[in-house]
């Protein structure tokens, strides 16, 4: 299941670094949208089974479970990027001692995280200003579904080891194996089939927690075993301060990053939330089905992210920026295609998720909306992830809050509080803010300075 990802120092041809990209990129798709899916199931069976209250609900508490995972798994962003300069550099063993390192430290994240959401969970609840039967629902799926924070982090860890390591296909097959085991948990234990008693939204919980328990049990059995790129060393478990500080040094704005992007979503749900149960379930399906549809993208991005290490670990510059180039293209094309069926089928994408007419109505033009930025934000999510595979996370953290917190955050305030075009108004604003910032993005990637961190 490795797949060897020879370095040059010569050019590559198009064809060549096409070949490359695709490689890497196909399992990490497929896993994308294997990860998404735990996420979409519970989704389209609550809305199903429950309604746009449940819904929202379960939206609601994952508002509060995500951003914090987000956050703190942030140390990831580090570890793809110094394993994959190892790799590049043929330093085997230092890559698996930096795996090693980020496996504990996730590890012990995971239990302070899920110690201190188990204890506070409910007054971080009350922040969010919804209808207390939506509150009470979300209250529910939250007391059980904090328990797959732990299990997430080392996931998260690993994958990002061995994404680092040129290894995308590991982490597609136990994500793939995880998610089958978590669509038929979900199937009987919503809905109460054959002897399984009927939860409802408990039911989701449970079935992501113990599927995100397995999958990471899967992941430190292979990493242990040694048997794929990553070799997991028991003795290398004694956490390092030198190896903290060095992921440390990379991974902090990719934390910080996390923190006004996450913080930012909050505010999105909390301004968007008071415009109705309805308009806040058309906002997170809209949410759920752009998360689908471009985690092509987000493939893609993982792609470059560990060519652009790689390549800059052998000193071959030339290639890293190629890889990229190559990426934006594949990425342009997959997005222009979502932008269309945006634009074409709107109702048959909303419809998956729920049948109340009045959320589909209220969805089907802000999703018509959202195709509008879809090449802009394919070319930003690969040019970021190219330049955190240098390990220059400060400019991509700086830019991120400038998109969200000095344009997106009070436009969308204005937009809501003092127009009246609600829900409509806030895409409209998203596309110019995500054109104008992928513009920034590509002017920065061009002056090639995010080439010269050191990591």
């Amino acid at each position: 299941m490795n797949r060897e990802v020879s370095l040059q120092q010569v050019e590559l041809s198009t064809s060549a670094m096409l070949k490359k990209v695709l490689i890497l990129a196909s399992p990490a798709i497929v896993e994308m949208l294997l990860n998404t899916l735990v996420g979409v199931v519970d989704t389209i069976m609550v809305g199903r089974g429950i309604g746009a209250q449940g819904l929202a609900a379960i939206n609601l508490a994952n508002q509060i479970v995500f951003p914090i995972v987000f956050i703190f798994s942030a140390f990831n962003v580090g570890t793809t990027a110094i394993v994959s300069r190892y790799i590049g550099a043929k330093a085997k063993s230092r890559a698996d001692k930096i795996a090693s390192q980020s496996c504990i430290i996730n590890l012990v994240i995971g239990l302070i995280l899920t110690a201190l959401m188990y204890l506070y969970h409910q007054p971080l609840m009350a922040l969010f200003n919804a209808e207390p039967e939506v509150t009470a629902i979300a209250i529910d799926y939250l007391k059980v579904v904090i328990y797959s924070q732990f299990f997430m982090f080392i996931s998260f860890s690993l994958s990002s080891s061995f994404r680092g390591a040129g290894d995308t296909v590991t982490p597609m097959a136990i994500n793939g194996a995880i998610n089958i085991l978590n669509i038929i948990g979900n199937w009987l234990l919503i809905f109460g089939i054959g002897i399984f008693p009927e939860l409802g939204i408990v039911g989701a919980a449970i079935s992501t927690t113990l599927s995100r328990a397995i999958g990471a049990i899967v992941f430190l059995i292979i990493g242990f075993s040694g048997k794929m790129k990553i070799k997991l060393v028991l003795r290398w478990f004694k956490l390092k301060l030198t190896i903290f500080k060095k992921l440390w040094r990379i991974s902090w704005s990719a934390a910080l990053e996390q923190l006004f992007m996450q913080s930012s979503y909050v505010v999105f749900n909390y301004l968007i939330i008071g415009l109705g149960t309805i308009t806040y379930s058309a906002f997170n399906i809209i949410v759920r089905i752009e998360s689908i549809l471009f985690m092509p993208i987000f493939g893609f991005s993982i792609a470059t992210t560990t060519l652009v290490g790689q390549y800059l670990g052998a000193k071959d510059k030339k290639n890293a920026i190629k890889s990229v180039n190559t990426a934006t293209i594949c990425g342009g094309v997959l997005a222009f295609i979502v932008g269309i069926s945006f634009i074409i089928f709107p109702e048959k994408y909303i419809g998956i998720f729920i049948e109340e007419q009045s959320v589909i109505k209220t969805a089907t033009l802000p999703l018509r909306l959202t195709a509008i930025q879809q090449i802009a934000n394919a070319f930003f999510i690969i040019y970021s992830g190219a330049i955190r595979g240098a390990g220059d996370t400060l400019s991509i953290m700086v830019i991120n809050i400038v998109r969200l917190w000095i344009l997106l955050i009070p436009l969308t305030y204005l937009i809501i509080n003092y127009t009246p075009y609600g829900l409509v108004g806030h895409y409209i604003i998203a596309d110019i803010c995500m054109i104008l910032i992928t513009f920034i993005t590509y002017l920065y990637f061009k002056s090639e300075r995010w080439m010269k961190v050191e990591v």
